[in-house]
């Protein structure tokens, strides 16, 4: 039987100080929004929340019906890679003898770990402004004409803006800045970035996914607002869908985002031709939440999906309510022959017994770096706050 750290008990306290202490927010049976036993902000969502924020007031209605898009002007290229896609969008996948590991043995938490063996690094960017429930979320790595693009967001109470920094050595970084011309709301989160040609393309949450675009990674215009919103009623993304995961595609694309349906998280799959238009594919999810004894018990999301030669590979946040709720994000690793169906191969990073992800790990950014996996993610520490962290895995690159 796994016993509730003794570390937790403060952050419980918090917890259940500022459940009661204010929001004013409805109350879902869960709280997936709140990423730990320490998460400052632990109220319920509302409808249209992000899953890193449980008590900002965003509007799931903003983005308007699924597949609903403004006249874009230019469409995307398909060919399109991120820095973790190891084919061209237009070829066949060719896995070049890499095999990649099994899920491996259970960890310290007592959950089953993916088989990467993933090394941190430590602290890759801080927010040292930031308070409790505050910092830096929603990693997105690109490599562009030589070098890193890093897209992230920066949370500030109840805002949420995208910031943007970059990197020729993957090792240090330009000073982050925030990027413009996304309008004049106060929710801007969860990029999912691609480069093709002399653009950068940008799909991201205000409300619903929007669509942009921008030639030096700062300066974006719009090309469409709302080209996937909420779900029917009684769908599992019925109140809002955020945390879009784009992967271009033999033809078109395909978005992975996270579902909320008031009750709890799941992740969804949804399909274009042009990136503008997006059908749901199908329309129930693709991942779910795992069982009672499983990492993530009670909800899923925050996906960041690469296609490879060895297959789709999801990371994705679970959470974990058997000994606390709240209670914490953990990065996880599934695999998929076709995008539809899924296996989870276990943890891919733990809590550490203390420090920066002592109560959190998620919102996963895996990427290829000079031909070897490295990921940015999120982690919550003993602080309450949301840093930008590093770390490797020696697995090879299909």
């Amino acid at each position: 039987m796994r016993l509730l750290p003794a570390r937790f008990l403060p952050a419980l306290l918090l917890a259940f100080l500022a459940a009661c202490g204010g929001g004013g927010t409805d109350s879902p049976t869960i709280d997936a929004g709140a990423d730990t036993a320490s998460d400052a902000s632990s109220q319920a969502p509302d409808a249209g929340d992000e899953p890193a924020d449980a008590g900002q007031p965003e509007d799931a209605g903003a983005a308007g019906d699924a597949g609903e898009a403004a006249d874009a002007g230019e469409e995307p290229d398909a060919g399109e890679t991120d820095a973790g896609e190891t084919t061209d969008a237009g070829e066949e996948p060719d896995a070049g003898g890499c095999v990649l590991p099994e899920a491996g043995e259970p960890g310290a938490s007592g959950y089953r770990l993916d088989g990467w063996s993933w090394q941190k690094r430590g602290l890759l960017l801080d927010d040292p402004e930031a308070r409790a429930g505050d910092g830096y979320l929603a990693p997105a790595v690109v490599e562009a004409n030589g070098a890193l693009h890093l897209f992230f967001v920066r949370k500030t109470g109840l805002e949420q803006r995208i910031l943007y920094a970059k990197s020729t050595d993957g090792e240090s970084w330009t000073t982050p800045v925030p990027v413009t011309g996304l309008g004049s709301g106060t929710i801007f989160s969860s990029p999912s970035v691609q480069h093709a040609g002399r653009k950068f393309k940008m799909w991201f949450s205000s409300g619903g996914i929007d669509l942009a675009e921008s030639v030096d990674g700062l300066q974006w215009t719009v090309l469409a607002s709302g080209v996937l919103g909420a779900g029917e009623g009684g769908a599992f993304d019925s109140l809002s869908v955020l945390y879009p995961s784009v992967v271009p595609e033999l033809s078109g694309y395909s978005l992975f985002y996270t579902g909320f349906n008031g009750q709890t998280y799941a992740i969804g799959r949804a399909l274009s031709a042009d990136g503008l238009a997006w059908s749901r594919a199908p329309a129930t999810p693709v991942l779910s939440a795992g069982a009672a004894q499983e990492f993530d018990n009670t909800a899923v999301a925050q996906p960041r999906v690469l296609r490879t030669p060895a297959g789709y590979l999801m990371w994705f946040s679970g959470y974990d309510t058997s000994l606390t709720n709240p209670g914490p994000y953990r990065v996880g690793l599934a695999r998929s022959d076709d995008g539809l169906s899924w296996t989870k191969a276990g943890v891919s990073l733990d809590l550490s017994a203390e420090g920066d992800d002592a109560y959190s790990t998620r919102d996963a950014a895996p990427f290829v770096w000079q031909g070897a996996w490295r990921m940015v993610y999120v982690g919550m520490g003993t602080d309450y706050r949301y840093r930008l962290l590093l770390a490797d895995s020696a697995v090879c690159v299909p």
